[in-house]
């Protein structure tokens, strides 16, 4: 079975500025697949956030060059809008699905927007999608 990290990139991909110092760390998908170990991770690309993604991947080929790493690209009509989010899900999940077999599917509900981490929840919990929900801390508040 093969471990597949999907998850949205935003703004804090795939570093941020911490809060002392103006420190660059780590955003939360470096954050997760350094503390888990994937085998592939999906990147869910949406239009104001490209840049980010360009460069999350990068960083991920460079730090972790056995990680195959796909990305998808994800056209909203609003990053708020969940019918619109929910259908591009739905749409891109059956064919990542239907892809790989014998998977154990993981998803971030860290990066990109409120709405995007409940679609996840909602599609996770439903048994619509068969994955686990992972979530990462910014440091600064991990004590």
């Amino acid at each position: 079975m093969i471990n597949i990290l999907l998850t949205f990139t935003g703004f804090h991909d795939p570093y941020s500025l911490g809060l002392l110092g103006e420190e660059e760390q780590q955003g939360p998908i470096l954050s997760l697949i350094k503390e888990r170990p994937f085998d592939q991770a999906c990147l869910f690309s949406t239009p104001n956030a490209e840049k980010n993604t360009t460069e999350t991947r990068n960083v991920l080929q460079s730090l972790y060059p056995g990680l195959k790493i796909s990305v998808v690209d994800f056209l909203l009509d609003g990053p708020t809008n969940y019918f619109s989010i929910l259908k591009g899900m739905r749409e891109h999940l059956k064919s990542i699905c239907n892809a790989t077999d014998k998977a154990n599917y993981y998803v971030s509900i860290t990066s990109g927007t409120p709405q995007m981490h409940a679609c996840w929840v909602l599609l996770v919990a439903s048994g619509e999608i068969p994955a686990r929900i992972l979530n990462v801390r910014p440091p600064r508040f991990v004590t």
